[in-house]
């Protein structure tokens, strides 16, 4: 019967017998050392200047400069900064602009805490009034 068996008996010993090297502290084994790649550091500081040009070079649409005149006179609705852009529905390029101007820290919340409120009403920050009177020296 042991003959024609499973073959447990021989796994066991194969195992005893192949056992892998112990891990170090990093959790690599001493047989097959982990190989660190070196950091290109061309690559970062190319990324971080990319990064900046970017920042620097993007413009306002005009409706996006309208949504701040606009937020200049006062707090105003979702609804109200709708009809200054000239959209009748609220649409994706029309979120992700608003979302922009909020990011770029030109534009606030009147209710931080509460982005989705319906009471949510938006204004001009400092940043904001700068940015206006650059464009209107020009």
């Amino acid at each position: 019967m042991n003959a024609a068996g499973r073959g447990t008996r021989y796994v066991v010993a194969s195992e005893t017998r192949h056992k892998p090297d112990k891990p170090d502290i990093a959790g690599q084994t001493e047989a097959t050392p982990h190989k660190k790649r070196p950091t290109n550091q061309r690559s970062v500081v190319k990324k971080a200047q990319v990064e900046a040009q970017v920042g620097a070079q993007v413009e306002l649409s005009m409706w996006q400069v309208n949504i701040l005149s606009a937020c200049s006179q006062g707090e105003k609705t979702g609804k109200e900064l709708l009809t200054v852009a000239g959209y009748q529905n609220r649409t994706g390029n029309f979120k992700k602009g608003l979302q922009r101007l909020v990011d770029d820290r030109l534009i606030e919340y009147t209710i931080p805490d509460k982005p989705n409120s319906r009471l949510q009403r938006y204004r001009l920050t400092a940043k904001g009034q700068a940015r206006m009177a650059e464009k209107s020296d020009m």
